[in-house]
């Protein structure tokens, strides 16, 4: 988001503990000022892109400066004495560094977004794409600007900026979306869509007009649902001001049809961050914003008749105050820290997340909020569940990203910085069964050890949520590196080892077992963790070792979207592993033959403890789903060929206490 440096910042206090804000305002609506078809799409290949990953644009000391504003003044509701909650005394979770990611010389800052799929993580930077493996192997990478740039081919003018990425797990889709142009004449957002799960392939590309009045749009928001796409900006220059959203439903943009584009316009608020919705039976697209210039309110939103002719309603919710700190200590130098809009929007089960950077005790501090939106607007009104700050003295947190995930784990993902720390990039989260308000302990995920660049830093970071096990965090972040910058990926869990969702019995246990001899048991042993066991002794298989498992059939609803196979087990052997499998229909039809896919392992315990969770990833779930709505799971033990000596293990006997499913 190009910006000037002279932007009017919010104001007020800031505090620090605690929970429940109430509605202080009416429901406002914006209509559906206009309505246009977009321009015919442009569809490229990215494997038709030679050289597949160009070099890194080397570094350029005048970088663009980017515009932010000033914000509009909103309604910031009366004074209140709400109080944000902090931090546990504990962490939670645990963190994996992985591989630094793209850096474009051109731009400051990097307004760092990813989106994450079942194989591949899309990052895109200022101004500039690049596609991994979740291994972290480049596969593609191009400028995103220039005439043979990614949106060389619809963009109108030669400055492509303010890039987003995300991946559309309802979908199976992956997004891109920029601006193009920054002049009253000239001014599209432009967007790309991936024709299947695989960002390396056809992309269908579009240019939608965003000139309002003599107007340029800046500082894009995106969210979805199931039906449609909302992209938002604010509007700067000519007679337009305020924030203007472009709803597209996504039938057309799936399969590279012209898109029906509807515009709304809202003078009265700055920066609408619409919300990225999981949910597949979410028919509204919620947003929210931070307010200018007393900050105890966030504007709650809700785009409805999002295929129909759009509407846009807002809700003022009372939090606890919030201020700017516009700048923060690194080692040496001093990062911008820009004002305290909101960064992100997340929807996830009736539940509207979204963070931003406030100011405590002369320190920027990373502030959340999770409201409940009830039944509005349908009926009744949003209100706000918790808040809460991370902050520590003499230490700056900035630019905080959240999400959620299946297992209803909040995290939040940001730079922390200070006199004595360069740039580390940073997690923290809370799983549903911590206090409200609450989130452990700040935990480092990466430290930069070599100082001397400051300035512009954001605009934001990337937290995703793995769309295999609906568990595991991505986050994607700038980080100093010398008098530059550098981008890092990395990944996180906060629930490990639980699992969620409706629980399914077995229909029927097969016999005889899959592998090994029947010794007692039957589908009822299996049916709860109650020590009762179906018991199989092991079977020796050349080249293999000892085997035993179970076969189990179960029925769930054709519609569901998540598994995980819930097991507890044991076999009196020491050194084995406990393995879940499961028939693929898919394979098997076209290869005329059965094909077991295994799920996941772990140690074979040699005694009952609790649960294992083995979890199917979400994008091959639909694999695994017979017409009529069966599952079929083979559940072993193995222990293998003893290693060097080469002989064969003993036998053991199998147990398994418990074998169900846990479906959503």
């Amino acid at each position: 988001m190009f910006r000037c440096n002279c932007l009017l910042k919010f104001s007020v206090c800031a505090v620090a503990l605690a929970l429940y804000g109430l509605s202080v305002a009416q429901t406002k609506t914006f209509q559906t000022s206009r309505t246009y078809r977009s321009a015919p799409v442009a569809v490229a290949s990215t494997l038709d892109v030679v050289p597949q990953i160009i070099a890194d644009p080397p570094f350029d000391p005048r970088p663009s400066s980017e515009n932010d504003g000033p914000p509009t003044a909103g309604n910031p509701g009366p004074h209140n004495n709400l109080r944000a909650g902090g931090l546990l005394a504990d962490y939670r979770g645990r963190g994996n560094t992985l591989f630094p990611g793209p850096v474009d010389g051109r731009y400051e800052p990097a307004d760092n977004q990813m989106a994450v799929g079942p194989n591949n993580i899309v990052c895109i930077v200022n101004a500039m794409v690049a596609f991994y493996t979740k291994s972290g192997t480049k596969q593609f990478q191009e400028l995103l600007d220039g005439s043979n740039g990614f949106f060389g081919s619809v963009a109108q003018s030669s400055f492509v900026f303010d890039p987003k990425a995300f991946y559309d797990s309802i979908s199976n889709r992956y997004f891109l979306v920029a601006d193009d142009g920054a002049t009253t004449s000239v001014s599209n957002i432009l967007v790309a869509v991936s024709a299947t799960n695989n960002p390396n392939g056809t992309w269908y590309k579009y240019r939608f007009t965003s000139l309002y009045n003599g107007s340029w749009l800046d500082y894009p928001g995106f969210g979805f649902n199931k039906d449609a796409i909302v992209i938002t900006g604010n509007l700067f220059s000519g007679a337009g001001g305020g924030v203007e959203a472009l709803v597209v439903p996504k039938a057309s943009l799936l399969s590279g049809g012209t898109a029906t584009v509807n515009v709304i316009n809202d003078p009265s608020v700055f920066t609408i961050q619409p919300s990225r919705t999981v949910d597949k039976n979410v028919t509204n697209i919620f947003g929210a914003a931070s307010v200018y210039p007393a900050g105890n309110v966030i504007q709650v939103f809700a785009f409805t008749a999002v295929t129909g002719t759009p509407v846009l309603r807002e809700y003022d919710v009372a939090v606890p105050s919030y201020t700017t700190q516009g700048s923060a200590n690194s080692v040496g130098n001093t990062l911008d820290a820009d004002d305290d809009r909101l960064w992100v929007s997340q929807y996830r089960n009736a539940q509207l997340l979204t963070s931003q950077t406030t100011g405590v005790n002369s320190n920027c501090a990373a502030r959340w909020y999770d409201f409940n939106v009830n039944n509005w607007p349908t009926s009744g009104s949003p209100s706000l569940k918790q808040s809460g700050t991370v902050t520590q003295a003499n230490t700056d947190f900035l630019y905080p990203a959240i999400n959620m995930n299946g297992f209803g784990d909040i995290s939040l993902f940001f730079t922390r910085c200070s006199g004595t720390i360069i740039s580390d990039l940073c997690y923290t989260g809370r799983t549903v069964n911590d206090p409200l308000g609450q989130m452990g302990q700040p935990v480092k995920l990466f430290s930069a050890t070599q100082g001397g660049y400051g300035g512009r830093w954001g605009d934001f970071n990337a937290n995703e949520v793995d769309p295999n096990d609906d568990s595991t965090f991505w986050g994607f972040s700038m980080a100093v590196a010398g008098n530059w910058y550098s981008t890092q990926i990395q990944t996180w869990t906060i629930t490990v080892g639980q699992g969620t969702g409706t629980p399914v019995s077995a229909d029927t246990i097969v016999n005889p077992p899959f592998v090994g001899t029947y010794l007692i048991g039957d589908q009822t042993s299996v049916a709860t963790a109650d020590g009762i066991a179906y018991q199989v002794a092991s079977a020796q298989i050349p080249q293999f070792g000892e085997a035993a498992g179970i076969e189990a059939d179960f029925t769930v609803p054709t519609d569901t979207a998540n598994i995980s196979v819930d097991a507890v087990s044991a076999g009196d052997y020491t050194g084995g592993t406990t393995m879940a499998w499961a028939y693929n229909y898919t394979t098997s039809a076209i290869i005329g033959t059965d094909q077991w896919d295994l799920i996941a392992s772990s140690p074979m315990r040699t005694g009952f403890g609790a649960d294992q969770y083995f979890t199917i990833p979400s994008a091959k779930v639909p694999n695994y789903i017979g017409p009529t709505g069966h599952v079929r799971i083979e559940y072993r033990g193995h222990v293998p060929i003893r290693p060097i000596i080469g002989t064969m293990p003993s036998p053991f006997t199998f147990k398994i206490d418990l074998l169900q499913l846990l479906v959503r």
